[in-house]
């Protein structure tokens, strides 16, 4: 599935290829180590020769989503209908128009940066407020793209996703803002807990820094619940299912 401005997929292309190496520098593995002082010819031959012959991942299915502004997307899962669900993040204005997206609460669009320097790379400007979480619903073998929720711009950003494992929610984490609280109005329950230190400053803009989780019906129609924490700062980076309905 490609992603757009995200460094996802040459992770996973590094992910798939490192075993083998790994394999390949062994003496005692399958193949020749490569010798330390080897030519770059010879290196690369014994290292192509390497990855050929470890263990791969198969592409079954790929699909673009997207438009002429940035997409990136965290994380996916497949539903116990054979269906796939995919979560990110958007950057606007411009959204996918088809399908017609499901917007849940109110917000707009301030026209900031989209990406920022870290570390000498450059990097998804999930801290922005323009940055808006989404899902995309895709058919069985991701032939169809039958369904997108968003928030609106202004609202929060995705972390975190993951499908329940009896398959009847989904639970999403990241950062929100001052105005996320319009959702005690559409949620079933709505829950916040303060903590402080977490502001900042994002382009001139100040941010509380609030961190939300929420639960989601399996279609993302419907809220059942959110837990802000307010000013928590660092928004977690994976949602873990525990015993008796829990969240880690």
């Amino acid at each position: 599935m490609p992603i757009r401005r995200c460094t996802f997929w040459f992770i996973a292309q590094l992910a798939i290829a490192l075993p083998a190496l790994a394999q390949a520098s062994k003496p005692n593995g399958d193949w020749d180590p490569i010798p330390a002082k080897a030519p770059t010819a010879d290196r690369y031959r014994v290292y192509t020769e390497a990855v050929a012959k470890g263990d791969h991942y198969i592409a079954e299915r790929s699909t673009f989503f997207g438009g002429r502004d940035s997409e990136t997307f965290i994380d996916g899962a497949e539903l116990p209908d054979g269906s796939i669900v995919a979560f990110g993040n958007a950057w606007g204005p411009i959204f996918q128009e088809s399908p017609k997206p499901l917007i849940l609460g109110s917000g707009r669009h301030l026209g900031l940066r989209t990406t920022f320097v870290e570390k000498n790379r450059e990097a998804p400007a999930t801290q922005s407020p323009d940055c808006a979480a989404f899902i995309a619903f895709y058919g069985a073998n991701l032939r169809t793209l039958d369904r997108v929720v968003r928030f609106d711009w202004g609202l929060g950003s995705l972390s975190a996703a993951m499908v329940l494992p009896d398959g009847k929610g989904l639970i999403i984490a990241g950062r929100s803002t001052d105005a996320f609280s319009q959702f005690k109005k559409l949620a079933h329950q709505f829950k916040t807990t303060p903590i402080d230190g977490g502001a900042y400053t994002f382009e001139k803009i100040k941010c509380p820094g609030d961190v939300f989780i929420m639960r989601l019906s399996a279609d993302a129609s419907t809220i059942e619940w959110v837990h802000v924490f307010e000013g928590a700062g660092s928004p977690p980076d994976g949602l873990f299912p525990g015993p008796g309905g829990s969240i880690y």
